[in-house]
């Protein structure tokens, strides 16, 4: 059932990114940070002024929310929407990921800033746009990029943050259903090789069964060995009680 609200439409907060015809957005967002398991998804969505036009009283924008408070069921209408409009022109979409070794490696915060890289560089190759680079003399025309969250220190790119921006803004909620569906999907594969651990349900979270099954088997190769230390840990503690 589609929202009615005027205030739902979140393609209205995005028209003030829009001082002249020839701007364009892009939303950045992100999927996985607190996994246990696979990699860290950005998805990032550019709309031009155009989109903005044709579509700012489409009662199907209404599908577009932030993925958290859908249903999986829902995402996927969004996400087929999504499709639907790319295909139209005037809306472009991709996904990037940051790898399980650079969330060991580094930490969460640089593997998601890697994938929010990555997810520009193909978004400007998409649109054949280019993006205004931190602390270089801003291009007029360029895409403004909004990112979810707090301000990103060090990042290739000059963005304006937006926290809960994935409440608010059109094109960020639309790049969280692009990074939830397009993880969620790629836990569902791994779960095919890695059984034990449920992936299909958890997608990756700590669920309790998810936890139970890392004591009973220990990590994969695709688990977050960085993020594993308090499970084992504790598995230990428990074990070591129950000899006393």
């Amino acid at each position: 059932m589609l929202l009615d609200k005027e205030s739902d439409n979140l393609l209205n907060y995005d028209a003030q990114f829009f001082p002249f015809e020839n701007n364009s957005l892009v939303g950045v967002d992100e999927a996985g940070r607190g996994a246990l398991a696979g990699p860290v998804v950005a998805g990032a969505v550019w709309i031009s002024a155009a989109f903005l036009k044709q579509h700012r009283r489409d009662p199907n924008i209404l599908l577009v929310q932030d993925s958290k408070q859908l249903s999986a069921k829902r995402r996927e209408q969004a996400f087929a929407w999504l499709q639907t409009w790319q295909k139209d022109g005037g809306l472009q979409f991709a996904f990037a990921e940051g790898s399980v070794t650079e969330i060991d490696v580094g930490n969460i915060a640089c593997a998601t800033k890697l994938a929010f890289r990555r997810v520009l560089e193909k978004i400007q190759s998409s649109t054949h746009l280019t993006l205004n680079n931190m602390g270089d003399n801003p291009m007029i025309n360029a895409p403004q990029v909004i990112i979810d969250g707090y301000h990103l220190k060090n990042f290739t790119y000059d963005h304006k943050n937006i926290v809960k921006g994935d409440q608010k803004s059109f094109c960020i909620a639309a790049a969280s259903i692009v990074a939830k569906v397009t993880r969620d999907l790629l836990m569902e594969q791994l779960s095919l090789s890695y059984p034990n651990y449920h992936l299909s349900i958890n997608k990756g979270y700590g669920t309790r069964q998810h936890r139970d099954a890392l004591v009973q088997y220990g990590a994969s190769d695709i688990h977050r060995q960085s993020f594993l230390s308090k499970i084992f840990s504790s598995a230990t503690r428990c074990q070591g009680e129950l000899h006393l």
